[in-house]
């Protein structure tokens, strides 16, 4: 699985973009939360209000358990519209 980061959440998570089976271990039941919280502990109090995470290019919560079978992580910025 891939995580990719844009805006302030790259900065905060210092990448773009990682291979998770490389890098960090995804835990069966882990929600986007839980995995920022135990790879990247600086990311909850430092990522914009209206942060987001997008898992195969769909919007979740932040508490919402990722698939074993998903292929990325996306942490997305805040978004306004017009």
């Amino acid at each position: 699985m891939r995580l990719l980061a844009f805006a302030r959440a790259r900065e905060v998570l210092e990448l773009a973009q990682i291979d998770l089976e490389l890098e960090y271990d995804l835990l069966p039941g882990d929600t986007p939360v839980t995995f920022l919280d135990r790879h990247f502990p600086q990311a909850r109090f430092s990522l914009p209000r209206g942060t987001r995470p997008a898992v195969d290019q769909d919007y979740v919560a932040w508490e919402d358990p990722i698939p074993e079978t998903a292929r990325e992580l996306a942490i997305l910025p805040p978004v306004s519209g017009g």
